[in-house]
């Protein structure tokens, strides 16, 4: 959508920012002891979104569009659950997802005065080469599937991996993207990611009809909560379901349960085994990997809860 010809926009500094990320409302959590862990971006969350241009933040005016999404840390919920972290696990979870061979946009972790802000590149914006910002058309899976935003949880009446899978059989690069599904979620599983449901799925929309997946976004662990007892196993569940019987608790999931989700798709059972295969190949080599690219002052509880639960979980992962 060409809407950006002129970019025009205020200058924001540092102290600015700090301001508006912590005039960010936070909307608190209720986790009662049965429900699942569910870290809804959209509503424990907020955000606030900038354009960055010629090397400083503006904020847009008129039609220019932003260029980066602005998340500052959930913080200690009235519940008693602590994400002091969430800014650090979110860039843990989209920097390990890549090291698994995993779409993802670029995120940073910035601090703005005294105030931690995830800073993440928007994957529906791309620049001209004549300097224009373009918005990508796209929309994210309930909206493809026409769920309504209320029931993006497969347990509610929201789509699962088959309706996805069967939906990206239309897609461009239908092999491709329907991998990055299937890897999506044994890899949620596998780091203990509690909110992979349809509307964390998004697709890009061509002319003409046509559509392809975008990069996974919104990814965030729920292990080191659990490590701290602070959520129960119980409570550890997949958005989507996995298996002939819908297995959502991820202490019940092996491996088998992926192949049978797969070939619920109509997919080649072999197409399953080979995915299966590669994440598990690639999961010692991404650990490692991770731990070179972290900062020094990173907390170490992310990484140590998420290693022991992806450790675990691996044994699991070539069970037939």
């Amino acid at each position: 959508i060409d809407d950006s010809a002129t970019i025009t926009g205020e200058p924001v500094n540092e102290n600015a920012i700090e301001m508006l990320l912590n005039g960010l409302a936070q909307t608190p959590l209720g986790l009662s002891g049965d429900d699942a862990f569910r870290i809804s971006l959209a509503g424990a969350q907020e955000k606030t979104a900038l354009l960055r241009h010629k090397g400083k933040w503006l904020k847009p005016r008129g039609t220019t569009p932003t260029s980066h999404i602005f998340k500052k840390q959930i913080g200690r919920l009235p519940n008693g659950l602590d994400l002091s972290n969430s800014v650090e696990n979110e860039f843990y979870c989209l920097k390990l997802a890549a090291a698994f061979g995993l779409p993802v946009n670029r995120a940073d972790i910035y601090t703005f005065g005294e105030t931690k802000s995830l800073v993440i590149e928007r994957f529906d914006r791309r620049w001209t080469k004549d300097k224009r910002l373009l918005r990508l058309p796209q929309e994210d899976c309930c909206q493809a599937l026409s769920v309504p935003p209320t029931r993006k949880y497969q347990s509610e009446g929201g789509s699962g991996m088959i309706e996805v899978l069967d939906l990206l059989k239309g897609s461009d690069h239908p092999i491709e993207d329907q991998e990055t599904v299937v890897k999506a979620q044994i890899f949620f599983w596998l780091i203990g990611a509690t909110d992979g449901h349809a509307k964390n799925f998004s697709i890009f929309l061509s002319p003409g009809g046509s559509y392809h997946l975008t990069p996974l976004y919104d990814v965030l662990t729920a292990q080191p909560s659990f490590e701290m007892r602070q959520i129960e196993s119980k409570q550890m569940k997949l958005a989507m379901s996995v298996g002939t019987k819908r297995h959502y608790r991820i202490g019940d999931i092996l491996g088998r349960h992926f192949i049978q989700t797969v070939e619920g798709a109509g997919l080649p059972k072999r197409f399953a085994h080979e995915t299966i295969e590669k994440m598990a190949d690639t999961a010692r080599q991404a650990l490692e990997a991770i731990e070179r690219v972290l900062p020094a002052d990173f907390p170490e509880g992310i990484h140590r809860a998420v290693k022991a639960g992806v450790t675990n979980r691996l044994s699991k992962l070539r069970v037939a």
